[in-house]
């Protein structure tokens, strides 16, 4: 998993749905505040997602909340507390009976690394192309190419396309890997 610390970096993640800086965007988050402070106005609530950081929750109960965003392609970008070596990445979507739109669960993405050794930089580093398939497990791991020997300071998502909903909702994403030797967790 990810670890205490790991965290959304926002500049490369992409807007949720009803986030945006728009006045609409403002007004959903507002909407969404009222619903959550008086519940008999949940309805009027509208379209907001979650925060992008939901995805990292790290109990192990299944994944109730999630962050959409519009259309079919759109990224999630997570910093690790300490550098990693990532062999997989896992998504985990709702259970079956939570589920309202299958069409919303991400299908094929890319994953990209940035690197410890060389200083700052983007998400440079190609580590796979994978689908996620409707009726496997709601739980499913992938296996990175190429990065296995690398300190892994950043994971991106780049999500390319979902099974034709308007918008993509991801529950939950895992960083799968070892700490490096001599590092402590804080």
């Amino acid at each position: 998993a990810w670890g205490a610390g790991a965290g959304i970096d926002h500049e490369a993640t992409s807007t949720g749905v009803g986030r945006e800086l728009s006045a609409s965007g403002v007004a959903a988050r507002a909407a969404r505040g009222l619903a959550t402070a008086l519940p008999l106005y949940r309805g009027l609530a509208g379209d907001v997602s979650h925060p992008p950081e939901v995805v990292l929750a790290a109990d192990s109960a299944p994944p109730s909340r999630c962050f959409s965003f519009h259309g079919d392609s759109g990224a999630i970008a997570v910093t690790l507390a300490l550098p990693r070596r990532v062999h997989q990445v896992a998504i985990e979507q709702r259970p079956a009976w939570a589920v309202v739109d299958a069409t919303e669960t991400p299908r094929r993405f890319k994953v990209f690394v940035r690197i410890a050794r060389g200083g700052p930089q983007e998400y440079g580093v190609f580590a796979g192309s994978f689908e996620y398939t409707l009726d496997g497990p709601r739980t499913q791991a992938f296996e990175l190419q190429d990065v296995a020997d690398e300190m892994v300071v950043a994971v991106k998502f780049a999500f390319e396309s979902n099974w034709g909903a308007q918008r993509t909702s991801i529950c939950r994403l895992r960083a799968l890997g070892s700490k490096a030797a001599g590092i402590k967790e804080q």
